[in-house]
């Protein structure tokens, strides 16, 4: 798997989100559903990461 970097940005409310970032190309934000993990996306960046950029949620 290509690298992939942990980013966090700062929103209005004060509140702090991370995600993570890796892969080439146009962006797909994937957003988990409750009670799961963003690993669960792990396996599409390792796939799809010559072709897009995914940004997960954590």
């Amino acid at each position: 798997m290509g690298k992939v970097e942990l980013k966090k940005v700062n929103l209005k409310n004060g509140e702090v989100m991370g995600y993570r970032e890796g892969g080439e190309g146009k962006t797909i934000l994937l957003v988990h559903g409750n009670m799961v993990s963003s690993r669960h996306w792990e396996n599409f960046l390792s796939a799809w990461q010559t072709t897009i950029t995914l940004l997960q949620l954590i």
